[in-house]
């Protein structure tokens, strides 16, 4: 999604918020997911509620594995473009931040079972991460790039397998 100055609020925090609804699926016992608790509140005090949520994930740090983990890396990447105004003005949201959350969530689902370059290179047996990202970056294995982070499809062939 292409992140213009005009509507880079929104594509942030329609980001943010799909990725910590894929990880509040996977962290948090029963119970609805984070947009159902929060999609309303995200878009009147963005900000606010986005401490909130990163709170809410963060008491559930004890069950983050190195999915769980990459997406938090992703979320603290998205967090870190935002800038001191975006917090001291915590203005609404235009509505348009529904299309960086469905696209960001489209992304994220698509990739059912995620993990990153550290993860792959070892499933994959490959010595370092930095062979699994130039695949990535070549377009050679599925995957998408969330600011620095490479996330992989976990479900796809080897690629050192011939086909």
């Amino acid at each position: 999604m292409n992140m213009d100055t005009e509507n880079r609020r929104e594509v942030i925090f329609g980001r943010l918020l799909s990725i910590a609804n894929v990880l509040s699926d996977k962290v948090f016992e029963k119970g609805k997911p984070i947009a159902h608790s929060y999609l309303d509140k995200i878009q009147k005090k963005p900000f606010e509620t986005l401490v909130k949520i990163h709170q809410d994930l963060l008491d559930y740090a004890y069950k983050f594995g190195p999915n769980e983990l990459t997406l938090m890396d992703m979320m603290g990447e998205l967090i870190n473009e935002l800038s001191i105004e975006d917090a001291e003005n915590d203005t609404p949201l235009k509505d348009n931040y529904l299309l960086s959350y469905y696209s960001q969530n489209h992304s994220l689902r698509a990739l059912d079972q995620i993990m990153g370059t550290q993860e792959a290179s070892q499933l994959w047996g490959y010595t370092s991460q930095d062979h699994v990202k130039r695949l990535c970056r070549e377009g050679k294995v599925k995957c998408v790039q969330i600011g620095n982070t490479w996330v992989l499809d976990r479900n796809q062939p080897n690629p050192r397998q011939k086909k």
